[in-house]
């Protein structure tokens, strides 16, 4: 393989690496933000479901 040849694939493979790079950063991060989504509407929920809770308990109470 000439010099120039092994320049050139050396190029190409470094240029393929770094997309590949990028590719995957981008997948990671689209990742971590639909984890912090799930997390979000998870604990949105958690914090409507105990206000359900203490409503109904304090109903509850003054009936009793």
């Amino acid at each position: 393989m000439s010099e120039a040849a092994w320049k050139a694939e050396k190029e190409r493979i470094a240029q393929r690496n770094e997309e590949t790079r990028k590719a995957g950063k981008k997948e990671r991060e689209t990742q971590e933000r639909e984890r912090a989504d799930r997390k979000r509407v998870a604990a949105a929920a958690r914090d409507e479901a105990a206000r359900a809770n203490r409503k109904a308990r304090q109903t509850k109470a003054r009936e009793a």
